[in-house]
């Protein structure tokens, strides 16, 4: 089993080469009609020279809606927008709800107004972001911003994902709201010595209600409620008072997060199955994190041997999303592998195949007679013309030669008759395929490769 020193330094070094922007700043009020309420927000966006209201940088890029927790403000957790954004996403934060009496539903649905329409507001070409957001974005919040994240899932299903740290119970309840959130990927934080908003009474209840098909809780050893933040006074002298136990460094406890969101993000939001390789390798194996997890999202891969009786395959069955798949494909006697096709397209030629599972799949490992092409018991026959678009014309044909088998390169039976002098082939396909000579026994006697046109 690798160390997760060694997982972290060859993950951080991979996700950090394609850390490519600047960050841009901007701070936008947006007006939810059916509220008649102001969304105070500040974004923090790809920029290609960086600054205030600097101009984004000229693709499309994945959201992130962000709320903060208790008497705290978006400017409590720069150390997220300085890690995401130069790595191409946009950081959208709500500024609402930030004083001493925080309504936590106006606060929910603030950050669900954001998810669903951040990206429908810059189709307009009159918006500051226009024609640079992409309709793909994960809800994300801190301690009460986490508790409101949750709420948020039951108020709108324009989200691909929620993701909380040392998230809060609410009025109204987020662990009721996460029974009935909308049915996406959930990943719960929580350090283990947090007194502010106990595991026990918060996080763990939350995960354990969630309705989610694929949720996800992760400790971090060692951490506390307030490391999800930078240093603030007001969380960090209530975990002072709380008794919260720290036993790794503030920073320590963001590179944990970051890197871990770095892989999931990637995947999750911009669809690299390398980078969810490389999550589920740091949840299984990371010595900075306890995890529990519970994903009922499976695939069922299935393969058989074409034609029937040539081969075996081993490695089908049922996977979860992200795990890897290796198929075995291993000939019967008299028979050779070919190729691993799929909705009659060949996906490889190896007869080991592997792939990460993001689908149902179902695979044919082709075989072929084992006799190589133009290794004949009989050298004397002559097929001709080679290529040719209608007429095969057989010479030399010894007596005993009575069948032809026509077998497409993927090893497929497209055609069989007597044989004669003259073999019409106008109704197949254009392509490669292998024609086999037969004895009136059904013995081989000749094979060779040819081409219609």
């Amino acid at each position: 089993m690798k160390t997760f020193l060694l997982s972290t330094i060859l993950i951080c070094s991979a996700f950090l080469s394609v850390a490519q922007y600047q960050i841009g700043h901007v701070n936008l009020e947006y007006y939810d009609e059916v509220r008649e309420r102001w969304i105070d927000t500040h974004m923090y966006y790809p920029s290609d020279i960086g600054g205030e209201e600097s101009a984004i940088s000229e693709s499309t890029f994945p959201y992130l809606v962000f709320g903060h927790g208790f008497s705290m403000n978006y400017s409590d957790y720069d150390y997220l927008w300085e890690f995401f954004v130069p790595r191409g996403y946009i950081l959208v934060m709500p500024a609402t709800e930030s004083g001493l009496s925080p309504n936590h539903e106006t606060y929910g649905k603030d950050i669900a107004f954001l998810a669903e329409n951040f990206y429908e507001i810059n189709i307009d070409i009159e918006n500051y972001f226009f024609g640079h957001v992409e309709p793909i974005c994960a809800i994300m919040g801190h301690s009460m911003g986490g508790g409101a994240s949750h709420l948020a899932g039951t108020y709108t299903e324009q989200i691909n994902c929620i993701v909380t740290f040392a998230a809060a119970e609410t009025d109204p309840s987020a662990i009721e709201a996460a029974a009935n959130s909308v049915d996406v990927p959930v990943i719960v934080f929580y350090g283990e010595g947090d007194a502010v908003a106990p595991p026990d009474e918060n996080q763990i209840p939350i995960y354990n209600a969630s309705n989610s098909s694929c949720k996800t809780l992760i400790n971090v050893l060692g951490g506390i409620h307030c490391y999800f933040a930078e240093s603030q006074w007001a969380c960090d002298f209530g975990e002072t008072m709380a008794g919260s136990d720290a036993e790794i460094e503030r920073e320590e406890q963001h590179n944990i997060v970051c890197d871990i969101l770095s892989m999931y993000f990637d995947y999750e939001l911009k669809g690299n199955t390398d980078a969810g390789i490389a999550y589920l390798d740091s949840l299984e194996n990371s010595t900075r994190i306890d995890v529990t997890r519970d994903c009922s999202t499976t695939y069922t891969i299935d393969a058989e041997a074409n034609p029937t009786n040539t081969g075996t395959i081993a490695g089908t069955g049922t996977y979860e999303q992200n795990q890897t798949c290796t198929l075995v494909a291993s000939a019967n006697n008299g028979f050779e592998f070919v190729n691993w096709t799929e909705n009659g397209n060949e996906v490889s030629n190896n007869s080991t195949y592997e792939f990460v599972v993001s689908e149902n799949r179902s695979l044919i490992a082709n075989f072929q007679d084992n006799v190589s092409v133009n290794s004949n018991i009989t050298d004397n026959i002559y097929i001709y013309p080679n290529p040719t678009n209608e007429i095969l014309n057989f010479a030399n044909l010894p007596a005993n030669a009575k069948h032809i088998l026509i077998y497409s390169i993927n090893g497929k039976l497209v055609n069989q008759q007597p044989l004669n002098a003259k073999v019409n082939i106008s109704q197949l396909e254009s392509g490669q395929y292998i024609i086999n000579i037969l004895t009136a026994d059904k013995e081989l006697i000749y094979t060779e490769r040819i081409s219609k046109k």
